[in-house]
């Protein structure tokens, strides 16, 4: 049950002491874990005191090929700086310039969705990293949603399909060292 729910969403394995508590430090498929839920903790895990938590061998290993040495992934030094290159991109200003662009990809992927024939199956996987691109395509690399992006989200779905889930399992516990989630 527990390994279905881990496959299914693994956000349904956490335990329930995650959402009423601070800090939580269970034992989870035998590997000791610790859930950060107060935006204070947050912070200070992701900002204040960012060089003392890693990602882990696991996470790199299996996300580097896809991401590189990204932000993601980057440890110490190298993700200060990316996070304050890409800062002015996450300013309050600046998202609410992205929010018809993001409005106008949600739109499409609702229309998208609509077209399908009832009783159809769609992949949301796929529909989520299209609309993701398309987002990230009109908003931060000033274009349009055409062209390599296709491209891009065949290559990305590829190495993704080509992962087993008992290997995103293990990237999962190895980042599950600190779970970050938002506020409750």
């Amino acid at each position: 049950m527990l390994l279905r729910a881990v496959i299914r969403n693994p956000i349904e394995s956490w335990p329930r002491a995650v959402y009423r508590e601070h800090l939580h430090r269970p034992r989870m498929l035998g590997h000791d874990a610790l859930f950060v839920m107060h935006p204070g903790l947050i912070r200070q895990v992701l900002v204040d005191e960012a060089e003392n938590f890693e990602k882990g061998a696991l996470a790199r290993r299996a996300l580097e090929p896809a991401l590189g040495d990204a932000i993601l992934i980057a440890d110490g030094g190298r993700w200060r700086w990316q996070r304050h290159a890409a800062a002015p991109l996450f300013r309050r200003e600046q998202l609410l310039d992205f929010l018809p662009a993001m409005i106008a990809s949600a739109q499409r992927t609702r229309e998208r969705w609509l077209s399908h024939p009832l009783e159809s199956e769609i992949d949301v996987r796929r529909e989520m990293m299209r609309t993701t691109f398309d987002i990230v395509m009109t908003t931060m690399l000033s274009g349009s949603s055409t062209g390599d992006t296709a491209r891009l989200e065949r290559a990305i779905a590829d190495y993704l399909d080509s992962t087993s889930w008992p290997s995103w399992a293990r990237v999962t516990i190895g980042l599950a060292r600190v779970v970050i989630a938002g506020p409750r």
